[in-house]
């Protein structure tokens, strides 16, 4: 009976207690503002696939983000009609993590398409696996109000 109690502990301590956990060591919480060109990208699965991609980028344009080109082939490949779905998001405006696509408290807008490097690696097998990871998602609006209501300039 004391194995079960212990083992019930480890695993609701496993599973609860390092959420709280910071997830980069030494890290401090960001509040909102700190990075006024931090964008959140989800991208919803398609047909019978459950899942979301997320992933991270920077605004380098009112109607561009820098990201990671795995965002857009892995674990599935963002086919053409999760954009024109609406599939395909950039998400502004909070240091929160998207719980999703159409997060409330967030500037939404849709992506159009994305441009992947031409020679990004995505073969495991490849001993260059990753190399050129990085692609340009292009908006189908621009974040312009959200920039010009804030007061962080790049120069």
């Amino acid at each position: 009976m004391n194995l079960i109690v212990y083992l019930l502990v480890v695993i609701l301590f496993v599973k609860y207690g390092f959420q709280a956990m910071d997830r980069i060591a030494g890290g401090n919480p960001a509040y909102n503002g700190l990075f006024p060109f931090f964008v959140q990208i989800r991208i919803k699965a398609y047909l019978d696939r459950p899942g979301t991609i997320q992933c991270g980028g920077s605004l380098i344009h009112p109607q561009r983000v820098l990201t990671a080109a795995h965002c857009f082939t892995k674990p599935f490949p963002v086919l053409p009609i999760i954009y024109e779905n609406d599939n395909a998001q950039a998400l502004m405006g909070s240091v929160e993590r998207a719980l999703g696509i159409n997060s409330p408290n967030f500037t939404i807008r849709p992506i159009k398409e994305s441009y992947i490097h031409p020679e990004y690696i995505d073969e495991k097998d490849d001993i260059l696996y990753g190399l050129n990871d990085i692609a340009v998602a292009v908006l189908k609006r621009p974040f312009f109000y959200e920039l010009l209501h804030q007061n962080h300039y790049v120069t």
